[in-house]
């Protein structure tokens, strides 16, 4: 048999994208030429294809030569032929044995050219290309069209919401604006999912029949990915230089996964306006996570504005969203010469909540800053489980290193997550530097507080109005932003609304159940902790006491040179909110102590599944449970350390919170917006209470309620002077006309009390399953013609009817 490989330099240096060229002069069709020539004359080719006889002209595209002509190997021939009994060759002389017929399906580079070359040579074949090629074309443009009138669908109704919104008088919400984007999100996914591919495969399959019945090696109908990756590779090597030289080249979709990647993005095409290239030659984003995509990280985001990392395993999902200080709001703009700071937010809110650090100087000049929302907050979303708990938020914070290649970083954390950070540090130790823990709470709740979570979590997500909904948001200010100025309480509330509202009571549970239901940290897992922490606490918080966080400091003995900690001179809880300029400068003076650390995004020393097992083993270790290192070490969810009882409790309040939400009250108005700003509110002083939980009323009250100056005010309730209150000495206004405590005297809002044990905690879980919501055991108990009377107060609060 001759050389056959003479040919194949030849054939791939023709470019795989050459523009199509009519007719058979130039320099292509003389490559060509000689590429036949030499064919013609080889061995192989005589023995393969045999003598050349051209087919007749005008012959109809997909369809087999008529009779009498010689006919190409086809899906039938193609098969080994068998020996047929009864016939006699007619042969003017011996010769050797017959060869049989090669299987088209799997022939070899070489085998393949014979073939190829009596196809070139074909004038029905290349007017059946010449039809394929129409087709997809015609098929391409009617998507690009369809997938266009979406996108001009969407941009209408964007103008039409601006022109509403100015002639208003107003802006645009965040709300609206994510609730907009999030419906042409899943408007075009469900054309990718629904119109693109199906129309895309049903062009596939008729195009590989095709052309296995004009006989074109590796070709046919076939689903398995590695036949259709091996006839990509038969592609590029030898039908494309053939096609493009005689001016046939296309776009084809002989691979299922180049019109998976090509509609992989659903956002892609609006983002993408001024590239030249076909629709189906869309660049495709990167997903960062357990089912990551080789690409480039500038793309490592779901659309144009939100990065998410994937978490994918056997039995649990979520996606964590992230945002960054770098210009793209990813990790690859991060500079490799500046340290990693990670931050986490503020209990009960989200990343957007972290701009007092992420828009200061002294720390964004600095460092590269990513923060995180937790699976159950923001924009992060995942599947509810009863399983949740801290340690299930440590392992979601290491999932995110690891997809991220983010290198050993300082953590930040404020409140109830700091122990998510001791958590972290003592079970990744190689991946902190060091952590700062602002305003630290008790390792479990404090039992004054602990009851009032428990009456505030039923009344704020069985809130029948306004004002009950308004009073619940009061009680959680009481806890965490007494002394705030009256634009961010307005601003804390409209977001509360937006987020938490009655009708996603299950998202308010779920953070609650995290809240009293969280388990101290053994000493041994404390001393676990080996790198240097900062602890920032407020001085008279009631509800973050100092002595909670003197008593970790002394718990975390291998820290080097101890555990340090900073008083700041403060009550409310959002430390990091409310004092972040004192808390900022803190923080940098603290990192810069540090030994200086790069960011080089390098995949990590150990695979993912090993450094996971190790951490379970450790974990396993402490808590003295082996089952917990037989885990699956790629679920976040295997780090949990629930009891069977916290489990089952958990469920079963999230299926008691799910029934009847979507007839649940909703603080938002058609528009999405907030109904009123929480300072406009009525300021009735039954509805207000002052800082021992008691409300007081005088005629001043009524008096500063017309004053001009305090007109736009809210005013918080406070003892009148004079009012031979026991504490009226205690109290002091500050400058932004809020009432705050004297450094005399605690707060009795929340009295001074210990944690709850877990006896308690279980007492408390069980009350929470068992509470009704209000207004359910006894509506259709009255009967008679008082029902006509109740029914028409029917959604009337009492305190409505008490303002009337």
């Amino acid at each position: 048999m001759g050389d056959v490989s003479q040919f194949a330099p030849r054939a791939s240096t023709t470019r795989w994208g050459a523009p199509a060229q009519t007719g058979s002069s130039g320099p292509q069709a003389h490559s060509v030429a000689s590429l036949l020539s030499q064919l013609q004359t080889s061995s192989a080719f005589a023995e393969v294809a045999g003598p050349i006889r051209l087919p007749e002209a005008h012959q109809p595209a997909y369809a087999r030569p008529p009779a009498g002509i010689p006919d190409f190997p086809g899906p039938d021939d193609a098969r080994p032929s068998r020996p047929r009994t009864g016939s006699v060759a007619t042969a003017t002389a011996p010769g050797p044995t017959p060869t049989p017929r090669q299987d088209l399906r799997t022939c070899t580079f070489q085998q393949a050219l014979p073939y190829l070359a009596r196809l070139s040579e074909d004038e029905g074949f290349l007017k059946a290309l010449r039809s394929m090629r129409a087709e997809q074309a015609d098929l391409e443009r009617q998507l690009w069209k369809e997938r266009r009138d979406i996108q001009r669908k969407h941009e209408e109704t964007v103008n039409t919401a601006r022109t509403k919104a100015s002639i208003i008088g107003a802006g645009l919400t965040q709300y609206e604006a994510e609730a907009m984007t999030d419906s042409f999100r899943k408007e075009l996914q469900k054309f990718d999912r629904d119109r693109a591919l199906h129309a895309w495969d049903g062009l596939l399959a008729k195009q590989q029949a095709a052309l296995e019945a004009l006989g074109v090696p590796t070709m046919f109908p076939t689903a398995l990915e590695k036949d259709r990756e091996v006839r990509a590779d038969m592609h590029a090597t030898v039908i494309a230089p053939i096609l493009a030289s005689l001016g046939l080249l296309t776009g084809s979709p002989w691979s299922r996964s180049r019109a998976r990647t090509a509609y992989a993005d659903p956002l892609a095409s609006a983002r993408d306006r001024h590239s030249p290239s076909p629709p189906l030659a869309l660049p495709a984003p990167c997903t960062l996570g357990a089912h990551s995509l080789p690409c480039t990280p500038s793309s490592s985001s779901r659309d144009g504005t939100m990065p998410y990392v994937d978490l994918i395993s056997s039995d649990d999902w979520a996606s964590i969203w992230y945002t960054t200080n770098a210009p793209a709001g990813n990790v690859s703009g991060f500079d490799p010469a500046k340290p990693t700071l990670v931050m986490l937010h503020p209990l009960f809110l989200d990343c957007s909540w972290l701009q007092p650090q992420l828009d200061d100087p002294r720390l964004n000049s600095n460092f590269n800053i990513i923060v995180f929302d937790l699976r159950t907050t923001g924009k992060s979303l995942n599947r509810p489980s009863g399983r949740y708990d801290l340690w299930v938020t440590a392992a979601d914070l290491a999932h995110c290193f690891y997809h991220l290649r983010l290198p050993a970083a300082h953590i930040f954390a404020p409140e109830m997550f700091s122990f998510t950070a001791l958590r972290f540090a003592a079970l990744f130790p190689e991946l902190s530097l060091s952590l700062t823990l602002c305003n630290v709470t008790p390792q479990t709740e404090l039992k004054s507080l602990f009851e009032a979570f428990e009456e505030l979590c039923h009344l704020w997500c069985y809130a029948e109005d306004l004002e009950s909904f308004e009073t619940a948001c009061k009680e959680l200010i009481n806890c965490y932003a007494l002394d705030a100025h009256p634009d961010l309480i307005d601003e804390l509330v409209a977001f509360w609304e937006v987020q938490y509202p009655p009708f996603r009571r299950t998202c308010v549970i779920t953070n609650v159940n995290l809240v009293l239901n969280r388990t101290p940290m053994s000493p041994d897992e404390l001393a676990s902790v080996r790198c240097p922490v900062l602890i920032i606490q407020a001085e008279r918080s009631p509800t973050h006491p100092m002595e909670y966080a003197q008593q970790l400091r002394q718990g975390l003995v291998n820290v080097p040179n101890g555990a340090q900690l900073f008083n700041v001179k403060a009550m409310h809880g959002y430390l990091s909110l409310l004092s972040s300029s004192i808390v900022n400068q803190v923080l940098n003076k603290f990192l810069t102590r540090q030994p200086h650390a790069r960011t080089d995004l390098d995949p990590p020393a150990i695979p993912l599944a090993d450094r996971m097992k190790m951490a379970l083993a450790q974990l396993a270790e402490w808590k003295d449970d082996p089952s917990i290192a037989e885990q699956d070490p790629l679920s976040p969810l295997s780090f949990s350390c629930v009891t069977e009882e916290v489990r089952k409790s958990q469920e079963e309040l999230n299926a008691i919170y799910s029934e009847g939400i979507q007839t649940a009250f909703s603080p938002l108005a058609p528009d999405g917006r907030p109904l009123r700003k929480f300072s406009e509110r009525k300021d009735e002083h039954w509805l207000e209470s002052s800082a021992d939980g008691f409300s007081y009323t005088n005629v001043k009250q009524f008096q500063d309620r017309i004053s001009e100056q305090n007109r736009d005010k809210r005013r918080p309730g406070r003892r009148p002077p004079g009012g031979g209150s026991p504490h009226a000495s205690t109290t002091s206004t500050n400058s932004s006309g809020n009432t705050t405590l004297g450094p005399d005297k605690e707060s009795l809002l929340f009295a001074p009390s210990e944690p709850v044990t877990q006896e308690l905690q279980q007492v408390a879980r069980i009350r929470r399953a068992t509470v009704l919501p209000p207004g359910t055991a006894d509506k259709h108990v009255i009967k008679g013609s008082m029902a006509k009377v109740i029914a028409s107060g029917t959604g009337t609060s009492l305190q409505r009817k008490l303002m009337r």
